[in-house]
């Protein structure tokens, strides 16, 4: 298979800090250029863009990238500016459109495949979760890093791992569950794509592929979609069962160890509870049953809660001086 490298192309369109080329044979591929390629209000703007306008006439399109990282997360400088300055209103409505971005990508009418490789943190991961297939390099480092600068995923990352928890039994699968409520409260990274498969983040089926090679595979599974009559999710977002008061006791339980252990701060504790608010539905429900946007609301609200707390702005301040996390 000929290699695709994108130094070779000219843009086809060019936005702010995004580049989106013509792969050939009715494909395009959305690239970041912004610092870390983090996921920034402009490439969100030029994504949501490119879905209005049906992808420009394009029959699918491949998210990847050939510089450093797929992508480092999310622009935490113009975030903390928006916390510092108590712009909570406007915090809510950037939230808010990413992920009904992410959500809307989930149930795009045409194919949209990732490639992701080496660091794909935060909103990155965020993006991958909710494309129709992933195809990794086996050096990708994933992870749903928010906690360590105080937040927790709040574009659709938490609600997609409530879903796949969702389908798991507490009763047969709980090292599983516990597994996966660490990932997000501990922030951890996969070491290569099959530990990213063992943590939810790819699906079992998606292998990795060499570098010289992954935009010329995503292209082609890209490609194999549109030609099987690919149209989308016509159900429309999933509704499912959530543990409910029970879950968020077992998961709070745990955090509270880790506390004990002395392996989470204080403050990750209280995070650890957002989080687990989040998995289960309810403090106080048995079993509630939830929309996608339902979960997706108490993910913002979480999120927004977060922001609000001084020991969020210091930990992100830290962590843009010190390139390193704060346990406050």
């Amino acid at each position: 298979m000929e290699p695709i490298l994108l130094e070779r192309l000219s843009p086809a369109r060019s936005y702010t800090d995004s580049d989106l080329y013509d792969l050939g044979d009715g494909i395009c591929c959305f690239t970041f250029r912004s610092k870390g390629n983090s996921i920034t209000p402009t490439i969100k703007t030029a994504l949501t863009q490119l879905l209005d306008q049906n992808l420009l006439g394009y029959d699918g399109m491949v998210i990847g990238a050939q510089a450093k990282f797929f992508s480092a997360g999310a622009d935490l400088a113009s975030m903390l500016d928006r916390i510092e300055r108590k712009q909570y209103d406007v915090l809510q409505e950037n939230i808010n459109i990413y992920q009904q971005m992410t959500l809307r990508l989930k149930y795009y009418h045409k194919p949209v495949v990732t490639a992701p490789y080496h660091m794909t943190l935060g909103g990155g991961l965020e993006l991958v979760l909710h494309s129709h297939k992933r195809i990794p390099q086996d050096n990708v480092h994933m992870g749903l890093v928010e906690s360590g600068v105080g937040l927790l995923p709040g574009g659709g990352g938490s609600k997609e791992i409530a879903l796949r928890m969702a389908h798991l039994s507490i009763q047969d699968e709980l090292p599983v569950i516990l597994s996966m409520y660490e990932a997000l409260l501990l922030g951890k990274t996969s070491r290569n794509a099959q530990d990213a498969r063992a943590m939810h983040y790819l699906r079992p089926e998606e292998a990795a592929v060499g570098a010289e090679e992954q935009l010329a595979q995503a292209k082609r599974a890209c490609l194999s979609l549109c030609r099987t009559g690919f149209t989308g999710n016509a159900c429309g977002q999933e509704r499912v069962v959530l543990g409910g008061a029970k879950l968020y006791q077992i998961l709070t339980d745990h955090a509270a160890a880790l506390l004990d252990a002395g392996t989470i701060s204080p403050y990750d504790l209280e995070i650890g509870k957002k989080i687990a608010l989040i998995m289960s539905g309810s403090e106080t429900e048995t079993q509630p049953c939830l929309t996608e946007q339902q979960i997706l609301d108490l993910e913002r609200s979480c999120f927004l809660a977060l922001t609000q707390d001084p020991r969020t702005a210091q930990r992100i301040s830290h962590f843009l001086t010190m390139k390193e996390k704060l346990k406050n």
